[in-house]
């Protein structure tokens, strides 16, 4: 029997590069956002928030695809607790629009049970640093 080597090489094509150009830009519409004078500030950081999540994910998607994680391997599930924001900020953002409400209640910290209950899961793996020197 032969051994054969298999080499994995990283490369980033012209959708990866489009996708991390449109999470850049997320993250600049996130950053105008917050630093708006709008009436509505608790609508416009909620927004901003989903906006944030939103590139994380997408950036996730690319590190996974491209094969960077292999030369990144602990941040391979970086992105996956962040999935579970993107549900509870849409349906705050919409409630903060056609509702009267101006501010966040406490109660409303129940919509992100799934995020904090995934980032308790993930934070082994996302929590530990990579030696310097470290290839799959």
């Amino acid at each position: 029997m032969s051994t054969t080597d298999i080499t994995i090489t990283p490369a980033l094509g012209i959708l990866g590069t489009l996708n991390l150009l449109g999470a850049a830009q997320g993250l600049l519409l996130g950053l105008a956002l917050l630093s708006a004078n709008a009436a509505n500030k608790t609508a416009n950081r909620i927004l901003a928030a989903l906006i944030f999540s939103i590139s994380i994910i997408v950036s996730g998607a690319v590190l996974l695809t491209s094969y960077y994680v292999f030369y990144f391997p602990h941040l391979s599930r970086l992105h996956h607790p962040v999935v579970f924001l993107a549900g509870p900020l849409l349906f705050l953002y919409i409630e903060m629009l056609t509702s009267q409400k101006k501010k966040l209640e406490k109660k409303d910290l129940l919509h992100f049970c799934r995020f904090f209950s995934a980032s308790f899961i993930y934070c082994p793996t996302t929590c530990k640093v990579a030696p310097p020197n470290y290839r799959c």
